[in-house]
């Protein structure tokens, strides 16, 4: 075990999902998608400080001696996973479980009970999700201060604002999705900005009249009208009665 991380270590076991149904699909093909799998998670890994401890069929078992390398070592492989163009009905779906401990180093291998836990944690999970425990979650937890405002605040009047974000982080690669009007998909789901600094505070943008709006539909790239649309609840003008008066 000579070289590995010691003291307080973050494990990470993965395994895939619906394997063997997928081994039926694929029946000869299944081989060379597992040995994919294998080399798109072990990239992602090595990449971040991971240690490969043990690999059993389709299942992976690192270490990492931090847990904000585990973390993002996950977050790329599943990335990497998800990006793969897999053949027609082989896609490989991965659980991933993390949990942070300090466990007994043996002569061959981690023992201690968190070891079990991460392992568990894993199996509880569904293809594509990563699960963490509490302990690796606070290790990784960053003490906010700032403001997050999101689309639609006061702040941030304009949705449409949300497609740039959107494009930005590939928010579709994990599900979720805007519709006509903006709105999000789930709906659970949150988009925002964060400004990361002790002195930032939320404010609010006053009413807003025509020439302003005329200045921020060119930087759009819009008519005034479809800048209308969007911005009408801080419009300190009526857009359609001046609509109404330039068609007499």
């Amino acid at each position: 075990m000579a070289g590995l991380p010691q003291g307080t270590v973050t494990f990470v076991f993965t395994d895939v999902e619906g394997s063997t149904a997928l081994a039926k699909r694929l029946r000869d093909r299944y081989g060379e998608v597992l040995e994919q799998h294998q080399l798109l998670l072990r990239a992602a890994f090595a990449a971040h400080g991971g240690h490969e401890i043990d690999t059993q069929g389709d299942s992976f078992f690192f270490a990492f001696a931090r847990a904000k390398d585990a973390v993002a070592a996950v977050v790329e492989a599943q990335r990497a996973l998800a990006g793969y163009e897999w053949p027609e009905g082989g896609e490989v779906r991965v659980r991933m479980g993390l949990h942070t401990g300090e466990p007994a180093v043996g002569e061959q291998r981690y023992t201690g009970f968190g070891v079990h836990r991460a392992a568990r944690i894993s199996a509880v999970g569904h293809g594509g999700q990563v699960l963490l425990s509490n302990a690796t979650r606070e290790l990784i937890e960053e003490k906010y201060r700032g403001i997050r405002p999101a689309p639609g605040y006061p702040a941030q009047p304009d949705h449409t604002e949300k497609a740039t974000l959107f494009r930005l982080i590939e928010a579709e690669r994990v599900g979720v999705k805007l519709t006509e009007s903006f709105a999000m998909w789930p709906g659970a789901s949150v988009c925002g900005l964060y400004f990361s600094h002790p002195d930032a505070h939320y404010f609010g943008v006053g009413k807003i009249e025509r020439d302003q709006v005329e200045d921020y539909a060119a930087r759009k790239g819009w008519s005034v009208r479809e800048a209308e649309r969007w911005l009408a609840p801080v419009l300190n003008y009526d857009a359609l009665a001046l609509a109404r008066e330039a068609a007499e």
